[in-house]
């Protein structure tokens, strides 16, 4: 098969199954809001979904499909195979991600999500810190210095979404080499007779 039938047929399936793992990731991004918000639960357990939900289970999927694809094209990619497809694969993700949630999401269903989630943030830090048996004027100043980040997401200029893109779009092409270093396979240098 030509190398550019290959190259082709990974951009494809690159394409395909970030379009699968955008709505995977954009599932887990909603119910982990709806569990953040809603659900009473101990600031432990906030964290754990908020990171498992927005990381590990993400990070999972895509190293499962990367090895998917790659299987799908005989087995064997380079490096430089295994980036692109998995480049193709986040990117993709990410797109969907921005608009399902950041378009249509906040701006249809939730309009005041980035409200109850800096509450909910809040609300399970006090939690915590009081667990942790930290003085009341201690977790006031860390709660005020959480405000203080949440308020500067707010009101975001058209450069700094220009730039939170670019920076994000580095991030993935980075993670697409992490991963593509672990699940690139070479062909054997000599066949076996």
């Amino acid at each position: 098969m030509p190398e550019e039938s290959i190259d082709s047929r990974i951009r494809k399936g690159g394409f395909i199954r970030g379009l699968i793992l955008g709505c995977i990731v954009l599932a887990l991004s909603i119910v982990s809001f709806y569990f953040i918000t809603s659900a009473s639960t101990t600031p432990v357990v906030a964290l754990v979904v908020l990171y498992g939900f927005s990381t590990a289970i993400p990070l999972a999927a895509t190293v499962l499909f990367a090895i998917n694809l790659r299987i799908n094209l005989g087995g064997y990619w380079t490096f430089k195979q295994a980036v692109t497809g998995t480049f193709i694969m986040v990117f993709c993700s990410y797109i969907l991600l921005l608009i399902g949630r950041d378009l249509v999401f906040v701006k249809l269903i939730e309009p005041d999500m980035a409200q109850k989630t800096e509450a909910a943030m809040l609300k399970n830090s006090a939690i915590m810190y009081k667990q942790q048996g930290i003085a009341q004027a201690q977790i006031d100043t860390k709660i005020a210095d959480m405000k203080k980040q949440f308020g500067d997401g707010q009101g975001t200029s058209a450069g700094g979404l220009i730039f939170a893109f670019v920076e994000t779009t580095i991030l993935l092409f980075l993670l697409a080499v992490l991963i593509g270093a672990v699940v690139k396979k070479e062909p054997p240098v000599f066949a076996k007779s």
